[in-house]
């Protein structure tokens, strides 16, 4: 039985490496990168927005099928429909046809977590026809969510000329209490990362697991900084997440007008927007003032 389950999957691999290795489609709408460190409000902005506009994504059956993920996109849109929702666990969306962030799509051409491993440049044309295709499934721009594309923002630059990038940041506190929280519910251990870390931070040594959030936290987002800097000002945006929470529809007129800018007509969905509001986390007073003194220490040595 269990061969008899893997004989499609097989075919489908064979098929679609066949076929869509050989060309090198180049893509007719500019894609749309939400990256942020982990714990930023990413995930529920991302719902948003494809609550809310039109997009193509990778949905959670092609995530499971990384080797054939426009077979399994293909599949997973005529059996399945989109519900909108704003319930996640962790940044997974229940559902086969729910997006997700593509996380061993995008491994197939860049590294997990060992930065030292090269980006595999000479089939990286393979993603961008995957995403080209992914455009004519669904008629419409492509999206994805992925906190490790942060580190990957030149390479996708590159790739996509005319790509939209969205940089969202939250209150430092909030953030780094909610990853704190989010390894104690997945059992992290101390000496390991919980998301993407900074590569030049990926061997160090820390006190304790808020001194190693504090540096992931920061790092990745000064990565990000870096890199948007070389990307033309009006295809990115920093948004914060308790900003987004105050005015939701913000960025969907934001996106409206820049893709109307690049020729391009984003269709809306019949959704309604929700109440959102932004939950603020503080910790005690020595923690507050261990977050901020591990800050300035990095921002002393960025300066310098």
């Amino acid at each position: 039985m269990q061969h008899a389950k893997q004989i499609p999957v097989t075919i489908a691999r064979l098929i679609e490496g066949s076929v869509l290795g050989s060309l090198r489609l180049t893509n007719k709408f500019p894609p749309l990168f939400i990256v942020g460190a982990p714990r930023t409000g990413s995930t529920v902005v991302t719902q948003h927005i494809l609550n809310s506009l039109v997009f193509g994504y990778f949905p959670n059956a092609a995530k499971e099928h990384p080797r054939a993920p426009v077979t399994y996109t293909l599949m997973a849109r005529v059996g399945h429909r989109y519900r909108p929702s704003y319930e996640s666990a962790f940044g997974i969306i229940d559902g086969p046809f729910a997006p997700s962030d593509g996380w061993d799509i995008f491994h197939r051409w860049f590294p997990r977590y060992d930065q030292g491993t090269p980006v595999r440049v000479e089939k990286l044309h393979q993603l961008r026809t995957i995403v080209r295709v992914c455009e004519v499934i669904f008629r419409a721009p492509f999206a994805n969510k992925n906190n490790a594309n942060g580190l990957r923002i030149a390479h996708l630059h590159s790739l996509f000329p005319n790509a939209i990038f969205l940089h969202v940041t939250r209150d430092m506190a909030s953030t780094v209490l909610s990853v704190l929280d989010a390894r104690e519910k997945n059992h992290v251990k101390e000496n390991e990362w919980w998301g993407a870390p900074p590569p030049e931070y990926d061997d160090r040594s820390f006190e304790d697991p808020l001194e190693r959030v504090v540096y992931q936290t920061w790092g990745l987002n000064t990565i990000i900084e870096e890199a948007l800097e070389a990307v033309p000002g009006s295809q990115w945006h920093r948004l914060e997440y308790e900003s987004f929470c105050d005015d939701p529809d913000g960025i969907v007129e934001w996106l409206t007008r820049t893709y109307q800018g690049c020729g391009v007509h984003l269709r809306r969905r019949g959704t309604s927007t929700p109440s959102l509001r932004a939950r603020r986390r503080s910790g005690d007073g020595d923690m507050t003032r261990r977050i901020e003194e591990i800050l300035e220490r990095l921002e002393t040595g960025r300066r310098r």
